[in-house]
């Protein structure tokens, strides 16, 4: 018995999917019993292939829980994750952020970042 390939291809995303729930599920319980981390270190793998939504799993819960706590937070993502973090952080004395642009090119790199940005600059509001 054949089944058209469109069908196999959304059974394959269906099963995906499934499997991906399990594990964000897995991860949001882990966040929250954890309290009053004051360091927090996170890395994007670019040798493994991570589906970005598990990555940011680990990023996103664990960012608004800490976000109280946290003095020390270091951060390697790629670049079309920079618009995610949307997160205050009240005690944050130490901030490490790298940005990966992998394969991107120039065109793309411009697309998240403003093609006129040269510098940057933190402020510190009281």
């Amino acid at each position: 018995m054949l089944f058209h390939p469109e069908y196999i291809r959304s059974q394959a995303r269906k099963r995906f999917e499934k499997r991906m729930e399990k594990a964000l599920n897995r991860i949001s319980p882990l966040t929250s019993v954890l309290t009053n981390v004051r360091e927090h270190d996170i890395e994007w793998d670019e040798s493994q292939n991570y589906h970005a939504r598990l990555f940011l799993s680990f990023l996103h819960p664990a960012l608004q829980s800490w976000h109280g706590t946290l003095t020390r937070l270091s951060i390697y993502v790629p670049l079309d994750l920079l618009n995610s973090f949307t997160v205050k952080f009240p005690h944050l004395a130490d901030i490490h952020v790298c940005l990966s642009s992998g394969e991107l090119t120039r065109q793309e790199i411009d697309i998240h970042l403003d093609d006129s940005w040269h510098s940057s600059t933190i402020s510190r509001t009281p």
